[in-house]
């Protein structure tokens, strides 16, 4: 059972809508609290990232910032995780896949050869 109801407004700007009960939203940014941050946190607890570790120690071939001088800035992790890297707020997702093209397949790859026979099938929650 479960009591649905709209609180609120989807939009005050340039005047008020009402929130629905069918108000889709873009989670955008959101997904990084639920994710990004769960997931970079348990490889902090493991011991396999460090908060300070450079990123191009796990992404060949990503480059830092250059700025006006020509000066690079090695880019790390906490900074990519507090928004503080220097990066543009956009990249586009073809050049992003054309250039880092041999590194997906090499993961795929490695995902392959690394876990698929270490997987056993269980229905039932693992507690880690």
């Amino acid at each position: 059972m479960a009591y649905i109801k709209a609180y609120g407004n989807k939009r005050v700007y340039p005047k008020n809508e009402p929130m629905t009960e069918t108000t889709v939203f873009d989670m955008a940014s959101c997904s990084k609290a639920m994710s990004t941050a769960v997931c970079a946190m348990t490889l902090i607890d493991q011991g396999k990232i460090r908060l300070q570790d450079r990123v191009d120690q796990y992404v060949p071939g990503f480059e830092g910032w250059t700025d006006e001088k020509g000066g690079k800035t090695a880019i790390r992790i906490i900074d990519l995780m507090t928004h503080t890297s220097g990066l543009p707020a956009y990249a586009d997702a073809n050049m992003l896949k054309e250039k880092f093209r041999f590194l997906i397949k090499s993961y795929h790859l490695f995902l392959f050869q690394e876990n698929v026979r270490d997987y056993i099938y269980n229905s039932e929650f693992q507690q880690f």
